[in-house]
């Protein structure tokens, strides 16, 4: 089965402790990946916890942080979400001087155990373009990722598809194109982006599993025929 697109909601910049975002998932195998952006001129607020049905998230790596406003971006997951109309509340350490902003993507037909596959994530600081690469573990995963640019106009690069931008323009969410073609066999895949103005550009990608996906073993010499034991 492979993985599919189910559902997207976004919050646009709101100046609050706290974001509240309706987000309605469906179907079966589902997972829930959320976005959080931040620009605080002081660089003291951070994202403290996302939740979704009241739920615990699970953040995908660190900070990826900007210098202009000292943007912050993260990503969070969560393995069969509950169906239905459901609240994701992203909660911050004080209110942001400038916005926080939420955008939700979920999928279905994603193994429930073991996601994400692999992460990696960068930030360039005052650019127009980024490319971040993440080595798949298992077969026919999709990659998920997400960007800032401000109002500037994108383009995507090779392989990537922009599945949703937030009403204020500032946070992409990515896929690699297709969209949704399952990556296969495993290795070294690409989203990128370009931005039409410099911008603190961050990429944050993330594979993920299918139900069912096959993790490729690495061959063990035969220590028997090779006179051992």
């Amino acid at each position: 089965m492979a993985i599919a697109f189910d559902a997207s909601s976004d919050s646009g910049h709101v100046a609050a402790s706290s974001i509240t975002l309706a987000h309605t998932c469906s179907g079966s195998d589902r997972v829930l990946i959320v976005h959080t952006a931040i620009a605080d001129t002081e660089n003291v607020i951070t994202v403290t916890g996302v939740t979704y049905g009241g739920v615990a998230m699970t953040k995908i790596g660190s900070d990826a942080v900007g210098t202009t406003n000292a943007r912050r971006t993260n990503m969070w997951i969560l393995i069969a979400p509950a169906t239905g109309a459901n609240n994701i509340v992203a909660t911050f350490s004080g209110t942001p001087s400038a916005w926080g902003d939420v955008v939700g993507v979920s999928y279905t037909g994603a193994s429930q155990s073991s996601q994400p596959d692999a992460t990696a994530q960068q930030v360039t600081a005052q650019t127009t373009s980024v490319s971040q690469a993440v080595t798949t573990i298992a077969d026919n995963c999709i990659l998920v990722g997400v960007g800032l640019a401000g109002s500037n106009a994108i383009t995507v690069g090779a392989n990537t598809y922009a599945r949703v931008r937030s009403t204020n323009d500032e946070v992409v969410a990515f896929e690699n194109s297709g969209p949704l073609t399952p990556e296969t066999p495993p290795g070294s895949f690409s989203l990128a982006y370009t931005s039409a103005g410099a911008y603190d550009l961050p990429l944050i990608v993330a594979s993920l599993a299918p139900v069912g996906a096959v993790v490729t073993a690495i061959p063990r010499p035969n220590l028997l025929l090779m006179g051992a034991g």
